[in-house]
Formats: C-alpha cells, sequence, structure tokens
C-alpha cells in the first residue's frame, strides 16, 4: 500500500480513499508468487521490529495526560444544581409513564419517537403551558447555580486561608 499509493493516487486523481485501497488490492493480486517475496520479507522484517520495540515500551501512567483529547472525563459534582429542562424534556417527563402504559410493546427510541410527535402535535397555547414551566425551571437552576457558585468560592477562599495558616504565610500587621 505504502509503496504503490502514490503512484496510483497520480494516475487515478478523483479516486476516493477506498477506490485506491481497491486499486492497490488488485495491483496485489496480480503479483508473481515471486514478486509477492518482497513484500512477505518486509512484513517478516516489520513485525521482528515491532517485537523488539515492545520489549522496552512503557506504557504511559493514567495520570498523564500528555494534550490527549480523549482523556477522562471530568467527574460532576454531585452537590451541582441539576440543569434546567426544555420544554420538552419536561413534557417527555410528565407522560412517558402514559405512553409506556398505551404502547408496552414501545422500545425506548420508539417511545421517543411518539412522545416527539405527541409534543409537535401540541395546541399553541399547550405548547405555551410547558414553555412557561421550562422558564420557571431556568430561573429555578439560575438560582441554585448563583448559590452554588458562591459556595464554591468561600470554599476556595476558606481553603486558601487554611493552606496560609498552615505554611505560616499569615500576614502580621504587628511590625
Amino acid at each position: 500500500m505504502s509503496k504503490n499509493r502514490a503512484r496510483l493516487k497520480e494516475e487515478n486523481p478523483k479516486a476516493t480513499f477506498g477506490d485506491l485501497a481497491g486499486l492497490v488490492a488488485q495491483a496485489y493480486k496480480k503479483l508473481t508468487p515471486d514478486e509477492k517475496i518482497y513484500y512477505d520479507l518486509m512484513v517478516t522484517e516489520d513485525k521482528e521490529r515491532y517485537r523488539r520495540e515492545m520489549k522496552s515500551y512503557v506504557p504511559p501512567s493514567e495520570s498523564s495526560d500528555d494534550g490527549n483529547k480523549k482523556s477522562k472525563k471530568k467527574k460532576k459534582d454531585p452537590n451541582a444544581p441539576k440543569k434546567a429542562m426544555s420544554s420538552f424534556m419536561l413534557f417527555s417527563n410528565a407522560i412517558r409513564a402514559q405512553v409506556k402504559e398505551e404502547n408496552p410493546g414501545l422500545t425506548f427510541g420508539d417511545t421517543a419517537k411518539h412522545i416527539g410527535k405527541r409534543f409537535r402535535e401540541l395546541l399553541q397555547e399547550e405548547k405555551t403551558s410547558w414553555e412557561e414551566k421550562a422558564s420557571q425551571d431556568k430561573q429555578r437552576f439560575k438560582r441554585e447555580e448563583a448559590i452554588y457558585r458562591q459556595k464554591k468560592v468561600a470554599e476556595v477562599a476558606n481553603n486558601m486561608k487554611n493552606d496560609d495558616d498552615i505554611n505560616g504565610d499569615t500576614e502580621d500587621d504587628s511590625d
């Protein structure tokens, strides 16, 4: 692949990645057994290189991030307020049990589709009612989040004060 892909790409500029893979496969199938020996030898040498390198390989520790974007997900603070729900989510939570009772054979996905269809079919005044509830929930979230943030700031300040006290870094104005 690595030896012939560039040449095949030049010969077939409109070929997609998959098309090129197919062209390389066709070219490989056309090789004689003597020509394939060269590639088999390359594979054997590369496997041996891999084995040698793996003998001294040390995997990175779990704590090192190294800028990896797929690092572990940050844990959510259980004391943090729950996010505000949308009008659809409030509606969905309110009627999910009823929909499951009326249609016991529906899968989870089909239940969601059914609820979505019913939400879209709501009259405007019914939708407005759910939007008002969502607005109230948004206000609740803002209040709770403000209180939560104040507590976090107070905790950080308290921790910094305690660290200063422990390290003897308190300021003394008696000089």
